[in-house]
């Protein structure tokens, strides 16, 4: 690992991409390497980086990831709480809407489950997100939620390029 004054660079790299291996690149600094749009989004809300390299096997879906969050602003207008979930059920990114009803401070990397303060399933699905996962196709159930409000949740997965489901989009 390289000390705290060599530069930062996240690289978002396929298996054969070049970039993995400059060792130009890597001689002068730390280079943190990824193979996921979505994971390479969440280093860089939580971490700082001087740089960000994408390998040609990313530029596609890193294009077509960034384009749904360029319109956080219209799912902000939604009367509907939004949220995009890794596959471990950790906030990515949250709509105002869901951050307002449920937590306005910031709901990245917490379980979504936990920001909702943990309610009560309904069902008719016992685990919407993890059956989304498992059948790769929408979900839903009833939550209540304290003493008196209650939500459906839909849970619908997001495939990457090659099919692989490791996202979520959630909405309550």
């Amino acid at each position: 690992m390289a000390d705290s004054t060599s530069i930062k660079i996240l690289c978002l790299a396929g298996k054969n991409d070049r970039c993995r291996d400059l060792a130009e690149l890597r001689a002068g600094c730390e280079m943190v390497t990824v193979d996921s749009p979505i994971r390479a989004l969440e280093l860089l809300r939580t971490n700082h980086y001087e740089g960000l390299l994408i390998g040609d096997s990313q530029i596609e879906s890193t294009i077509d990831r960034e384009r749904l969050l360029q319109n956080h602003f219209i799912l902000d207008k939604i009367s509907d709480g939004i949220a995009l979930l890794d596959n471990e059920n950790r906030i990515i990114w949250a709509n105002q809407p869901l951050k307002n009803w449920f937590s306005p401070s910031s709901m990245v990397g917490v379980n979504f489950y936990e920001a909702l303060s943990k309610p009560q399933i309904l069902g008719p699905t016992a685990n919407p997100l993890s059956a989304a996962l498992a059948q790769r196709k929408s979900s839903w159930t009833t939550v209540k939620v304290g003493d008196n409000r209650y939500f459906k949740i839909t849970a619908t997965p997001v495939p990457d390029a090659t099919g692989r489901v490791e996202n979520l989009i959630v909405s309550v």
